[in-house]
């Protein structure tokens, strides 16, 4: 969303003879951007969350477009495009940066409990309550809300392969049902075997490489598999064969073995002065290129893996050594160093500086052709790294597949990390909803007002899950409150399917206690930082042609 835009969504109309909004026109602008911000997500809430096209710029600031019913990479596309070009879009990126970078979710929860937060604020502010009574009052039902918490989470243990299972159901809205049911257990069998090979109390998430792809069998492997493209180029394609505890060499450079040939002519680079040069030169090169081959298999070198594509004669000369080759594994980059971590190998620069003591090892080296991809399995390692493969996917759903795969484990992650969960389908913000409004007779002042439009606010999160259940929230959301009507907080939420009230863990739809306290977190700190703006300045303005509004007395 850029600057240019904002005319376009109304964000607000701006006086050319002023070069400030203040007061009720500044609120007036950021609460018209807060909803067309949180109009970019509000359909995507919940299991039948829509999905949204956005046009922008991948990483390399190459056209990009983007289809997701993911608020966190709908966020990232907008600030890999022009999200900074909108003050309040700026906002909201930055403060659901932690959200969407670090626990994969509860993205979605920020941004419409922002907007709810924001929206009855304002309304108590145009009614004469000062920003900081609201400010105040929101802390203290943030308050009460983590108390609530306390008592409606429940913990999760790493054995329990069905709790993990429906946590990891539970987040991978952007799939259907179907495909949420078939990947969800690899997900929490991954996750179990992270646990497992891990030497931390926490999952370290980078450690897994899921894969998704037709015409292969959910797994899991303790080790990596390598994928690389299928491009009809001999070099270590179809080059290995299956190989019994073979030592690994990691290489991430280009092998280059001019530097070791000794006809030079001085300068940058090879000058050859005659024909006889040239073919002591090729000489030299090919008897540094072999005698490096055979150096690697004398010291237990049976698998080359190479970042970078190696030339076709050192390939030939690694082959008649006994050396099988894996070349081009920079798809992604970081697999050359989770290779090294699953085989407990060294990453070399130089090929002729392997020794020994950089060996990886692993139990079994194989290689097939998946698709349009070679992809290469390291199995049986030592070392804490994960695959998780993926089947049943489509060349356009596979990417969709990984991701949500991958948002699933990182939400695994946070919820082993604080070893509790919370019902999900709209039960906790109900929960906490019905205990705010409860507790905040008990506070006195002002501040009440506030804490009793927080339990207002919070009740857009399941509001919102209702509609885009294809639901009526006036018929749901009264029943909803009187299941929660108890002083003490129960699982209750609402059946995306029939629209009737159900018991959440019983059914399995659970999160991480952390993505919920974290939305609420995010939410309130976004909401106080827009409360207490009073003026808007115009960026990039020329001051000179401006006449400023007069100060305010």
């Amino acid at each position: 969303m850029s600057a240019n835009d904002s005319d376009t969504i109304n964000l607000a109309t701006r006086n050319q003879s002023q070069w400030t909004l203040q007061d009720a026109d500044a609120r007036q602008f950021i609460a018209n951007a807060v909803r067309a911000t949180a109009s970019l997500v509000r359909t995507t809430y919940g299991p039948k969350g829509l999905e949204k096209l956005i046009e922008t710029q991948d990483t390399q600031n190459q056209d990009e477009i983007v289809l997701t019913s993911d608020a966190g990479r709908i966020m990232d596309a907008i600030e890999r495009g022009s999200g900074f070009g909108h003050p309040i879009t700026a906002i909201f990126v930055d403060g659901t940066d932690g959200m969407r970078k670090g626990i994969h979710d509860g993205t979605t929860a920020a941004v419409l409990l922002t907007e709810a937060l924001f929206s009855q604020g304002l309304s108590l502010i145009q009614q004469g309550l000062e920003p900081s009574s609201v400010i105040i009052g929101y802390s203290i039902a943030q308050s009460f809300a983590g108390e609530t918490l306390d008592t409606l989470a429940r913990p999760l243990n790493l054995e329990d392969a069905g709790r993990l299972t429906n946590v990891a159901a539970t987040t991978m809205t952007t799939l259907s049902p179907t495909a949420r049911e078939r990947i969800a257990p690899t997900v929490a069998k991954a996750a179990q075997q992270l646990a497992d090979a891990s030497e931390t109390e926490w999952l370290n998430t980078d450690d897994v490489r899921i894969l998704a792809a037709p015409d292969v069998e959910n797994t899991t492997y303790r080790g990596l598999v390598l994928s690389r493209p299928n491009d009809g180029d001999p070099n270590g394609q179809g080059a290995v064969t299956p190989c019994i505890e073979p030592g690994i060499a990691i290489i991430d450079r280009e092998i280059d073995f001019e530097d070791t040939a000794t006809v030079l002519d001085g300068g940058d680079g090879v000058h050859l002065s005659s024909a006889d040069a040239l073919q002591q030169y090729q000489s030299e090169l090919q008897s540094a290129i072999r005698q490096t081959a055979t150096r690697l298999a004398d010291i237990g070198v049976d698998t080359l893996v190479c970042m970078e594509k190696v030339d076709t004669e050192i390939a030939h000369q690694l082959e008649k050594a006994g050396i099988s080759l894996i070349d081009k594994a920079k798809y992604p980059k970081e697999d050359i160093y989770r290779l090294a971590r699953a085989t407990g190998g060294n990453v070399v620069g130089k090929l002729t500086q392997v020794e020994s003591d950089d060996l990886g090892y692993a139990a079994r080296v194989s290689q097939q052709t998946v698709d349009d991809e070679v992809w290469t399995l390291v199995e049986g390692c030592s070392g804490p790294v994960i695959s998780a493969i993926i089947g049943g996917a489509t060349p356009r759903s596979a990417t969709q597949y990984e991701n949500a795969a991958e948002d699933a484990l990182e939400t695994i992650a946070v919820a082993a990390m604080d070893a509790q969960i919370l019902p999900g389908a709209g039960a906790a913000p109900a929960a906490v909803s019905a205990a705010i409004r409860d507790r905040s007779t008990a506070v006195s002042g002002r501040e009440q007002l506030a804490v009793e439009a927080f339990a207002e606010a919070i009740e857009i999160l399941p509001a919102t899950l209702i509609t885009n259940s294809g639901h009526q929230p006036l018929s749901v959301l009264p029943s909803l409150r009187a299941a929660h009507a108890d002083s003490n907080p129960v699982p209750t939420g609402v059946d995306h399917r029939t629209g009737s009230l159900h018991d959440a863990y019983e059914a399995g739809i659970i999160e991480p206690r952390r993505v919920f306290s974290l939305a609420i977190d995010s939410a309130v700190a976004l909401t106080e930082r827009l409360l207490t703006v009073d003026d808007v300045l115009y960026p990039n303005v020329d001051i000179e042609s401006f006449e400023p509004i007069p100060e305010r007395d």
